[in-house]
């Protein structure tokens, strides 16, 4: 028994990896596997440039697969030792010629076996015809481990493409995330090298399981194509050699469990806000040209030619806000972005409003009531204020385009077109002036 075990493991370091039969041709690679020369050349066909070796997955030159001499004889000689131990046909406990085969315990008996209490009442076949069964059992496990194996190839190849996909896209990421950050470098320098080594941590995460992964996968798929094999060879030997060993056969057959597919998502989210990371995309993607409207401005503002500046000396009237603006354009149906240069000081507010349903007038923007949306006042200078306008979301928010913070988000449910607006009011003696940027 102990030389038939190491018998058996001599065939088995003398079987290729990649077709499971014993090797033709061997060569190594660099990282010291061995596979038949054709088989590691197919395996390899249409690849560049990176050569993975099929059972660590390092990576090998291609011209680099050294020829081994010595490891073929061996090969040989094994493969003579396994066909003179097939030949013997007794009873190793009693020395008799087995002539019959236990379908209960999976087992060949000679004719002393026959009468032991072991097999008693066991169903007992002769060997012919306990061979023409199990060789229809094996061929049907034969079917199953087939479509299994190709399962496991597909979804080992599919693995190694992610792997090998996976560094230039996490590559590609962290060049776009440094480009964003020299941009804001004086504001996020400390997140920016927390952010590149969680980056880092989770690509390295990501990468290891997959490659432990890829080799539960093939060393999964090494499996059943050493059972197939085994089946194979099986099934094409004399009945008793068939019947000799089926029970590990089966055995092995039963447990098997297909391992566990690591699957992943590679988010592209971002560790800042919204408003630090997307808001230059957000501005270049909705940006919106605006315009005043000096037709339906408050007498004391004074609109420049071009109607992008509007202008405030002095007091304004008694009454706060009531130096009003709003612009030609009307938005309605999509996402929009507009920005605006503050100079000066004094009260201000923006925001949208819509028209009156009875009546195409403007309506106070400090009742909400009167079908006002939303106002932002600020008594102290803020030099560049964004607002982003998202209708079919209800939202509006505005933006501190000098420090790259969000003011505040409104929210509501906009039935018409919003027109943006402004309110200006001096500290005198001063002056106040918006500008669309």
């Amino acid at each position: 028994m102990a030389c038939a075990a190491s018998l058996a493991e001599l065939q088995a370091q003398a079987t290729c990896p990649i077709c499971l039969a014993y090797l033709s041709d061997p060569v190594t690679t660099e990282c010291g596997h061995n596979f038949c020369h054709s088989c590691i050349l197919q395996c390899w066909e249409g690849l560049q440039d990176t050569f993975p070796c099929p059972t660590c997955l390092h990576y090998c030159p291609n011209d680099v697969l050294h020829s081994n001499t010595q490891l073929s004889h061996l090969v040989d000689i094994v493969m003579r030792l396994a066909g003179s131990e097939s030949k013997r046909q007794l009873c190793e406990q009693h020395g008799e010629v087995l002539s019959l085969f236990c379908d209960d315990d999976l087992q060949l008996l000679c004719a002393q076996c026959r009468v032991s209490s072991d097999h008693h009442q066991h169903h007992l076949m002769p060997i012919s015809e306990a061979a023409a069964a199990q060789k229809e059992k094996l061929n049907d496990c034969k079917k199953h481990l087939k479509r299994q194996a190709r399962d496991a190839k597909t979804e080992y190849q599919r693995q190694i493409s992610k792997s090998i996909q996976l560094i230039p896209k996490i590559q590609k990421w962290k060049e776009e995330l440094q480009s964003e950050f020299r941009h804001f470098q004086h504001f996020m320098s400390s997140q920016c090298s927390v952010s590149i080594s969680r980056l880092y941590y989770d690509e390295k995460t990501i990468e290891t399981q997959l490659l432990a992964n890829t080799s539960e996968i093939l060393e999964h798929l090494t499996m059943l194509k050493s059972l197939l094999s085994e089946m194979k060879e099986k099934t094409l030997q004399a009945d008793v050699d068939l019947l000799r060993g089926v029970r590990s056969l089966q055995e092995r057959y039963t447990a098997i469990h297909p391992p566990r597919v690591f699957s992943y998502e590679l988010m592209e989210n971002n560790p800042f806000p919204p408003h630090y990371f997307g808001l230059e995309k957000m501005m270049s993607t909705f940006r919106v040209d605006l315009t005043f409207n000096p037709q339906f401005s408050h007498p004391v503002l004074k609109v420049s030619q071009d109607r992008k500046t509007v202008t405030l000396v002095g007091q304004s009237a008694p009454s706060p806000f009531s130096a009003m603006i709003h612009t030609q354009e009307r938005l309605q149906n999509g996402r929009f972005f507009w920005q605006v240069e503050v100079k000066g000081t004094g009260h201000w507010s923006m925001g949208v409003f819509q028209k009156s349903a009875s009546k195409d007038l403007m309506v106070p923007c400090f009742k909400r009531e009167s079908h006002n949306i939303t106002q932002h006042t600020q008594s102290s200078l803020v030099d560049r204020v964004g607002a982003f306008l998202d209708y079919e979301l209800g939202e509006l928010s505005f933006y501190d385009l000098k420090c790259r913070s969000c003011l505040h988000v409104f929210n509501s449910k906009f039935t018409g077109a919003l027109v943006p607006f402004f309110s200006m009011r001096c500290i005198s003696p001063s002056f106040l002036s918006i500008s669309f940027d």
